[in-house]
């Protein structure tokens, strides 16, 4: 089997630390996985896998939807609660406690001693995954991959991934409505990076102090210019949007990466409009989109169209992951 073009993407984007996304609950991201994990395979790489949530399970433990197995090679490090790995999983020696503890017991790092299916489970903050990452290499892995979702954004903090992909499926609805929350999600994760000189004031400016509130934020006009620089430390919102919407001069807010985003469509093209910018300290890039046109709440899309148009909207490469 050849390598996927997710893969070649991840060599020309130079990422070892790779997120994978999805729009929504079944849109794909676990197939996309899986084809990660063979290409890492056939490339004679190690990896270090891990999971925001619950994955790897037969069925969806909400709504019994059977689930695709995670299913690694010999030698792959992952983390998990250890006791979620039954008989039924693949052999694996046990290395050290990750220092998580979640309602499911306490999570391990593990390597498989031969092929087969894991279950990922109890990691659920961004510390978690920092240490994982970093427990991950220094045990060996040349790659890892974190399973998240866009509900769970800290799996795309740059602190994390040094690269993002974004599977978008059919479990949205018909291939109209799989674009048009594709195009939200990928406004987010490809939001622009704000300039030197920009992010030069805000770490100039910015003394967080003791617990900083979501909403936090300093402002100024900038020297000789009637533009306004706007730091949201917290959560930008709607609210924090139209704070700012009736400026007669232009008004940079600034978030600290996409995480923190949580502006509606209308309202962030309102304000675009309206001559505003809307911008990041620091962002993980998007590697590309991966379709799945099947659902389980219905008939598959039409591949080739929902492929086509895709395309034609997307300015990041995107995959048909099953072709």
């Amino acid at each position: 089997m050849n390598r996927s073009p997710l893969w070649e993407q991840i060599d020309i984007h130079g990422a070892c630390d790779v997120s994978i996304v999805g729009i929504s609950k079944h849109a794909g991201k676990t197939t996309v996985l899986g084809r990660l994990i063979a290409d890492a395979k056939e490339e004679r790489r190690c990896l270090g896998v891990a999971s925001i949530g619950l994955d790897g399970e037969r069925v969806d433990s909400l709504s019994g939807i059977p689930k695709p197995a995670i299913w690694v090679p010999e030698g792959t490090l992952f983390a998990t609660a250890i006791k979620s790995h039954g008989h039924n999983h693949a052999p694996v020696r046990w290395l050290e406690p990750a220092g998580i503890s979640s309602p499911l017991g306490e999570v391990w790092i593990g390597q498989t001693q031969e092929e087969g299916p894991i279950e990922l489970v109890g990691v659920r903050q961004l510390a978690h995954l920092l240490s994982l990452r970093k427990s991950f290499h220094e045990l060996g892995a040349d790659y890892v991959l974190f399973d998240g979702a866009l509900s769970r954004m800290i799996a795309v903090s740059p602190e994390v991934a040094d690269g993002v992909i974004l599977a978008s499926g059919a479990a949205v609805g018909n291939v109209d409505q799989v674009v048009r929350e594709t195009l939200d999600a990928v406004q987010k994760l490809t939001v622009a990076v704000a300039d030197a000189e920009v992010t030069a004031w805000v770490r100039k400016h910015w003394q967080p102090t003791g617990d900083v509130t979501n909403g936090a934020e300093i402002s100024a006009e900038t020297d000789g210019a009637p533009e306004r620089i706007v730091y949201c430390h917290g959560a930008v919102t709607d609210e924090t949007v139209l704070r700012w919407m009736g400026s007669s001069a232009p008004v940079w807010l600034i978030g600290r990466d996409p995480t923190c985003l949580f502006v509606s469509r209308e309202t962030w093209r309102v304000f675009l409009r309206a001559g505003h910018h809307l911008q990041v300290l620091d962002r993980a890039p998007l590697i590309g989109v991966a379709i799945n046109p099947s659902s389980p709440f219905g008939e598959p899309l039409d591949r080739h169209q929902l492929l086509a148009k895709m395309k034609a909207k997307i300015a990041v490469p995107v995959w048909d992951v099953m072709d």
